[in-house]
């Protein structure tokens, strides 16, 4: 990713982690940040596309840096910056977290990549 690509995805990831202590966004927020990286890069869907990814990429890399640190960022919680799919299952000691963390990067990237193309799309289509 260059320039304008890359300073969407981090304020797409930074418009997701935020919005996802709202209550009601909270399920959305990853689109939501992915839609606002598409948009913010423009250029249509592809480019979109990359800037939501980016976005959802660099959202799972901080939720495995927040889920390292563990009770060391009680302020911070993993589960805000992961996404609603960590809520939804049970994370105990005898739970294959790695996996289950992997599979999650792949739904943050794909949901926000989405996002992004859709937003890409409506803003490359008025440019």
């Amino acid at each position: 990713m260059r320039g304008r690509v890359a300073v969407s995805s981090v304020v797409g990831a930074v418009v997701a982690a935020v919005t996802a202590v709202v209550p009601l966004v909270t399920f959305v927020s990853p689109l939501l940040g992915g839609a606002v990286a598409g948009a913010l890069a423009g250029g249509g869907w592809r480019r979109g596309a990359r800037a939501g990814g980016g976005a959802g990429a660099i959202l799972g890399a901080a939720g495995f840096v927040l889920y390292a640190l563990g009770p060391r960022s009680p302020v911070i919680p993993a589960a805000v910056v992961m996404g609603p799919w960590v809520r939804a299952l049970p994370v105990s000691p005898g739970f294959r977290t790695l996996p289950f963390l992997a599979v999650n990067v792949v739904l943050l990237v794909a949901v926000c990549g989405a996002g992004g193309a859709l937003a890409g799309r409506v803003v490359g289509r008025r440019q």
